[in-house]
């Protein structure tokens, strides 16, 4: 019987530290994305990258796996427009000039230089992952 009452109680404990674990770690990283999964790119640097090859091929789909904001594919697009048309309608990664400020609290800001424009925005950290922030 003894045996029986530790073996529950250590079900319920690795269960509890289970839900614990996912409550403060896993969950809150989806809400700070786009696409509500739980991770990110690896340095700010390659969020950056994600997200100009994501604005250059105009690919709302593949920008919401790199930015933070929780929007709608159709109004990410138009943010995307907006950009595009703003840094010059670049083609290529290749002509969008990147440049990444120091870290204040957890963003870094991300300026972006295309043929014609400039736009400012943002990357996020959390915890071991960076996206793109939309303004």
């Amino acid at each position: 019987m003894i045996k029986k009452l530790r073996a529950a109680i250590l079900i319920l404990i690795i269960a509890l530290i289970t839900v614990i674990g996912w409550w403060l770690w896993v969950s809150p990283k989806g809400e700070f994305s786009c696409d509500s999964r739980n991770g990110g790119a690896p340095t700010p640097e390659s969020a950056a990258t994600s997200f100009i090859k994501s604005l250059a091929a105009r690919d709302a789909e593949a920008a919401c796996r790199t930015i933070t904001n929780k929007i709608g594919v159709d109004e990410l697009q138009m943010q995307l427009d907006w950009i595009w048309q703003r840094l010059g309608q670049p083609t290529d990664p290749s002509e969008i000039d990147v440049t990444i400020g120091l870290q204040s609290g957890n963003t870094f800001p991300l300026t972006l230089e295309g043929p014609s424009g400039t736009v400012d925005l943002n990357i996020m950290s959390f915890l071991d992952w960076y996206r793109v922030t939309l303004q």
